[in-house]
């Protein structure tokens, strides 16, 4: 397991050329999370990533999606369709603990805010929505996204009514702002402006690191920004139990995620997509109706933790005896041979 999640995070204003360069940094870097914004979108699908090798996400039915993520194939994720639409994407991304570290669970969201005079004011309703939902069931919340705003908080040059709104409710949500410093994240030959952010939880806050703006070609007027997720030491071993679980509340869930699926399948490509909804209904459902559950991992005086398995505690019982027996043995060697002194 990694020792942090890679994140990469881009607009590509809809441009053929940036998606490749995106796509090959995805690879040749290792990233794990790509939170894109205006990718480029040929006969209502999203092209050019095809070399990063990995799992694209996007809003189901929607033909020309202004939001998206790509996430490594090897990272274990699942989609949150109710929060995502045209303008943002919603995915629910773990990394298990391993033996070197802990791991991390978190929800990851890539977000357009339109910037446009006929546009809802910033920011849009699935985002608050998302949030919200973050909130209530105390999940960690990690967004990237293209503000279309200018607050000094951020490195913009100056303030604007849309940026103070943004700041404002991003505030009162208990939300941190990741940027740092005022280096521009959009840069054209008569315009430098900072208006790309990366938003988070507090608590998972304090786990991002390395945070940047890179000064690599993107072939967009949008910048690659980078930053790390930190995996963490494994200290804390999270769960749930089926036993706990509202199977009331999960039939509940469960026909509610299902409503605005696919109701006829026609072909290959809608099998696929209602395969992968119904995957994504059943999880969800089950996360909000069971529990997350927290206990501490505490080291063995003989290596690794005392969560194991039933074979591996016989095997410690027996090297524990082991031990003694052998130290005994030394024990009796030494007094004979002081008595013979």
């Amino acid at each position: 397991m990694a020792a942090a999640v890679k994140c990469i995070q881009i607009n590509l204003q809809h441009a053929k050329a940036a998606s490749n360069v995106l796509g090959r940094r995805f690879k040749k870097e290792d990233v794990h999370l790509a939170f894109i914004q205006e990718p480029w979108v040929n006969s209502g699908r999203v092209c050019g990533l095809g070399d990063a090798e990995g799992r694209l996400i996007t809003a189901p039915g929607v033909t020309r999606p202004r939001a998206c993520i790509l996430v490594k194939k090897s990272v274990h994720s699942f989609n949150l369709y109710r929060f995502c639409c045209q303008d943002v994407v919603a995915v629910h991304i773990k990394i298990p603990a391993g033996r070197s570290g802990g791991g991390v669970e978190f929800i990851a969201c890539s977000a357009y805010f339109p910037g446009n005079k006929t546009a809802d004011l910033p920011p849009p309703k699935k985002v608050t929505e998302l949030i919200s939902f973050c909130k209530r069931k105390n999940l960690q919340l990690v967004i990237g996204c293209d503000a279309n705003g200018h607050n000094e908080a951020w490195g913009s040059t100056d303030t604007n009514f849309r940026g103070e709104l943004i700041l404002n409710y991003l505030i009162g949500e208990g939300l941190v702002v990741n940027n740092i410093g005022s280096e521009p994240t959009f840069l054209t030959c008569n315009r430098k402006e900072v208006l790309d952010i990366t938003v988070s939880s507090n608590y998972l806050s304090n786990r991002i690191s390395n945070w940047r703006v890179s000064s690599e070609p993107s072939c967009s007027d949008h910048r690659h920004i980078q930053f790390e997720i930190s995996v963490g030491e494994r200290t804390l071993l999270q769960y749930r139990d089926p036993k706990y679980t509202d199977w009331e509340g999960y039939n509940r869930s469960l026909v509610h995620l299902l409503e605005p699926t696919i109701a006829k399948v026609r072909d290959r490509d809608e099998i696929e997509i209602a395969a992968e909804q119904l995957r994504c209904a059943i999880i969800t459902a089950y996360s909000e109706n069971c529990p997350l559950k927290t206990k501490k991992i505490i080291e063995s005086p003989l290596g690794g933790t005392t969560n194991w398995t039933k074979e591996e505690k016989k095997c410690g019982s027996f090297l524990t005896a082991l031990k003694c027996q052998v130290t005994g043995k030394l024990i009796v060697r030494r007094w004979r041979s002081t008595i013979r002194k």
